[in-house]
């Protein structure tokens, strides 16, 4: 019997904790917050970022700047690892205030595609509208594109 409640509290206790309230999360920085999970969230986040008018601003003016700064590391990166080098691929980059990179994420990952991200990640951005500003790009392997 005395086996019986022991299993029966052990029980309660467990539906109990399972029902409890979640903690709230703790209140994060922008910037910390930040940080997806996947490469549709990080898309999501460039695309709104596009959507106000410094993000326009800031897009327009960095097409014409991160084709030369990529080009050289893409070159290298197609010579050492020509497996899928020429398909289509998803690039998006989170920058700090400085236009540092934080993060690169690239879709669907291949030998050539992990060379450009990290390639990408040594970049030095133009400076963004905000911290942790995102940006995506969709990207060819061939320059013919």
């Amino acid at each position: 019997m005395t086996t019986r409640r022991v299993f029966v509290a052990i029980a309660l206790t467990f539906t109990a904790c399972a029902r409890a309230p979640k903690p709230a999360a703790p209140h994060l920085p922008d910037a910390a917050r930040s940080k997806v999970s996947s490469i549709n969230d990080a898309k999501a986040e460039a695309a709104l970022a596009e959507s106000t008018p410094e993000g326009r601003a800031y897009e327009k003016a960095l097409a014409a700047w991160f084709g030369p700064a990529i080009t050289p590391a893409s070159n290298k990166c197609r010579a050492a690892a020509l497996e899928r080098a020429d398909e289509r691929y998803d690039l998006v980059i989170q920058l700090a205030a400085s236009g540092a990179v934080r993060q690169v994420l690239v879709d669907p990952v291949t030998p050539y595609t992990a060379c450009v991200q990290a390639a990408a990640g040594e970049l030095l951005f133009p400076k963004p509208p905000t911290d942790g500003h995102w940006t995506a790009a969709i990207m060819w392997g061939r320059q013919d594109h």
